[in-house]
């Protein structure tokens, strides 16, 4: 019943967040589109993390019901609350999480540019301010650091010209690269 009332209790926090996050990329890529740059198509690794942990849930989610269903005898009435409404519980936390599901997948396609500008870049919907970042190359990739966090991007060769130029004029060249 713990493992219950935890999914029914993350998954408003999913769907606020989700709102949330989707508000704030889409304000973000509308602002980036002003800002000029140069644009290519690279989808964000991170987008696709939350795809594949929405993924994971509805997985225990479905295992849950399943083995719930199978432990109470569906029917028979064992435990706290019947099994008919622990059915309907984690239905109802299920249809949830596919929702959730849906919600990355659309979001995983939807942002999936790159914006170069001067002064920041866009991955994915999200800024990434350049006095935080230093690029290094990496073949025909430009990998931006910053502490732990390390953003590779694979630039086409028909944009590759114009990216260097951004990078070289504005932008802190790592010691590595």
């Amino acid at each position: 019943m713990i493992m219950l009332y935890l999914m029914l209790g993350m998954a408003p926090v999913c769907i606020i967040y989700m709102i949330v996050s989707s508000s704030k990329r889409y304000s973000v890529t509308e602002s980036a589109k002003m800002a000029g740059g140069v644009v290519f198509r690279h989808k964000d690794p991170a987008l696709l993390s939350k795809v594949w942990y929405s993924l994971v849930w509805i997985l225990i989610t479905g295992a849950n019901l399943l083995l719930n269903m199978k432990r109470l005898g569906y029917g028979r009435g064992y435990g706290s609350y019947s099994s008919q409404r622990q059915v309907i519980f984690y239905g109802i936390a299920l249809v949830i999480y596919v929702m959730i599901f849906i919600f990355s997948i659309q979001q995983y396609l939807k942002y999936n540019e790159f914006r170069l500008c001067p002064h920041c870049f866009y991955l994915g919907g999200t800024k990434y301010d350049r006095k935080h970042y230093t690029y290094s190359l990496d073949g025909e990739e430009v990998v931006f650091t910053s502490g732990r966090t390390e953003k590779r991007i694979t630039v086409p060769e028909k944009k590759r010209k114009e990216v260097l130029s951004i990078l070289g004029k504005y932008y802190t060249k790592s010691e590595n690269g």
